[in-house]
């Protein structure tokens, strides 16, 4: 905007143009008023604000009473309604207007009055440079008097965007490549309107992840079952701060070992928990980490630890009678369920995958499955053998060294 004329900059909230004493602005900013908008609302919060609520749809729950919601919700809506018909707007939002269950109606607000141009999804590292970790996404919309039936979204994710996570130039740029697809409309990232139904956010889209979405979908040699069909999610909540001198094995992230498979409680007392709403696993639950999936962080509760507490973030799965643990959790633990669990997974910050979904994810189950699971169970046994081994036989290396260094007697002289 440098040498532009500034006589059209204003300084105001623009939740709240009406109460500006400038004319010019209430002329520039009327509904069905404005051809373009590229905008980068706050993502500042809460609008609590019953005078600003009221002046917007969506900042009411429906029945007439004001709602309070998050201000870029406000202004998604503020944006299009200034849109004359046929006007466009390019918009960054968070990541949780996408995908957000609470957030289905702000979805619907644009459908029904929008057409989606293109979503593209930043790393989710593109705004720590600018102090948040905040997820987000490029929303394009064209505002529409009748908006199409059947249509077709642009959909990408982009991995480099000119500068790194730590606000460095970089000549990596996937947006040029971007453009130039969406121009010539690549068939690749096209999406039909109609296929987008909970979400709205490109990662749930992309042909690869399109893929891996397939492979749960159907198995062309073993039946697939829901978890919630083979097990219930077990939800004995516990308040720990009701028994605040009583100890507790409380088992946060932090205590589940991917690489081991193994869950190590703290253990404290009820009084200094964190949590007010805990859940008893019991031996041969299997606790499933829904925050960033990705680690694997999903472990068959052994015997040692029945009974222990573990934080929200966990799912509990309690198998039905029949089914093996085992065989269960290496299938979750594979990365193929691992990215689907990343997949479905929503939110701003870290990402989590919300318990709802999970109970509908479907796994193959052959009809073998407990040969299978002593399948796995040989193998980790070996596995963990091997890794003692290994671990010995650094210790005599170690011994050795020292042993030369020092110039004490060693197992050659």
């Amino acid at each position: 905007m440098h040498g532009l004329d500034y006589s059209n900059i204003f300084t105001v909230n623009a939740l709240k143009t009406d109460e500006s004493d400038d004319p010019r602005l209430h002329a520039l900013l009327e509904e069905d008023s404005v051809d373009v908008v590229f905008a980068n609302p706050p993502f500042a919060g809460y609008e609590k604000d019953p005078s600003v609520l009221s002046r917007f749809e969506l900042g009411q729950n429906g029945q007439g009473s004001v709602a309070a919601v998050t201000r870029e919700v406000l202004f998604l809506e503020r944006i299009i309604r200034v849109l004359r018909d046929g006007g466009t707007a390019a918009i960054v939002i968070p990541q949780g207007i996408f995908t957000n269950r609470n957030l289905a109606r702000v979805r619907d607000y644009i459908k029904q009055r929008a057409q989606i141009l293109a979503v593209i999804e930043l790393p989710e590292w593109a705004f720590i440079p600018s102090g948040t970790s905040v997820r987000g996404s490029l929303l394009f919309i064209r505002k529409l008097a009748r908006v199409p039936d059947a249509y077709r979204v642009f959909m990408k994710r982009v991995t480099d965007i000119g500068f790194t996570s730590t606000g460095r130039p970089a000549d990596a740029n996937d947006f040029p490549d971007t453009i130039a697809e969406f121009r010539c409309q690549d068939e690749r990232y096209l999406v039909p309107i109609g296929d987008l139904q909970d979400r709205i956010d490109a990662k749930f889209y992309i042909p690869e992840h399109r893929g891996v979405l397939a492979l749960f979908q159907t198995n062309p040699r073993h039946k697939l079952v829901k978890l919630s069909e083979i097990g219930t999610f077990y939800t004995d909540k516990v308040n720990p701060r009701l028994n605040p001198e009583i100890e507790i094995d409380l088992i946060e992230t932090g205590g589940v070992d991917p690489e081991t498979l193994t869950i190590s409680p703290k253990r404290i007392r009820g009084q200094d928990s964190n949590y007010t709403s805990l859940r008893r696993v019991r031996a041969g639950d299997i606790l499933i980490s829904r925050r960033r999936a990705y680690r694997g962080a999903i472990v068959v509760v052994p015997p040692q630890i029945d009974g222990a507490l573990a934080i929200p973030e966990f799912s509990v799965l309690r198998l039905r009678r029949g089914y093996d643990p085992d065989y269960v959790a290496e299938i979750l633990r594979s990365p193929q369920f691992l990215q689907l669990m990343t997949i479905y997974s929503t939110g701003e910050m870290s990402g989590r995958t919300s318990e709802k979904d999970l109970r509908r994810l479907q796994i193959p189950l052959p009809d073998d499955h407990h040969r299978l699971a002593d399948s796995f169970r040989e193998r980790r046994a070996r596995i963990a053998e091997l890794k003692r081994q290994a671990t010995a036989q650094e210790a005599q290396i170690s011994q050795l060294r020292t042993q030369i260094i020092e110039g004490a007697a060693g197992p050659t002289e």
